[in-house]
C-alpha cells in the first residue's frame, strides 16, 4: 500500500476548519455561561458591596484618626490606608467585571 500524504494545502484547510469550529464552540460557549455567571454575580454584589464598605469606610476614618493622633505611627497609618484603599477597589473591580459580562450594550445602573 502507498502511505498517503497529505498535500500542504488539504492540511491548511483541515486545520483552518478545525479552528472555526473550535472557535464557533468557544463562542457559543461564552454566549451560554454568560448569562448564568452574571445572574450569581449580581446576586453576590450586594453582598460583597456590603462588607467592602463597611471595611473601607471605618478604615479610611481610622486611618486619619491615628494620621492626627500619632503620627509617628506610619505603618498603621499606611496599613489602615491600604486596607481601605483595597476594599474601594475591590468592589470597582467587581462592577467593572459585572458590566463587561452584561448581555446588553449600556452599562447597567448598579447603585
Amino acid at each position: 500500500m502507498k502511505d498517503r500524504q497529505m498535500s500542504p494545502q488539504h492540511s491548511f484547510h483541515s486545520r483552518a476548519k478545525v479552528g472555526a469550529i473550535l472557535s464557533t464552540v468557544l463562542v457559543w460557549s461564552w454566549r451560554v455561561l454568560r448569562l448564568p455567571l452574571s445572574l450569581v454575580l449580581a446576586w453576590l454584589r450586594g453582598p460583597i458591596v456590603f462588607v467592602c464598605k463597611i471595611i473601607s469606610g471605618p478604615a479610611l476614618v481610622a486611618s486619619l484618626c491615628v494620621l492626627v493622633g500619632y503620627p509617628s505611627e506610619h505603618r498603621l497609618i499606611y496599613t489602615l490606608a491600604a486596607v481601605s484603599l483595597f476594599a474601594f477597589l475591590v468592589v470597582r473591580a467587581y462592577d467593572c467585571m459585572l458590566m463587561m459580562l452584561s448581555a446588553t450594550n449600556r452599562a447597567p445602573v448598579l447603585y
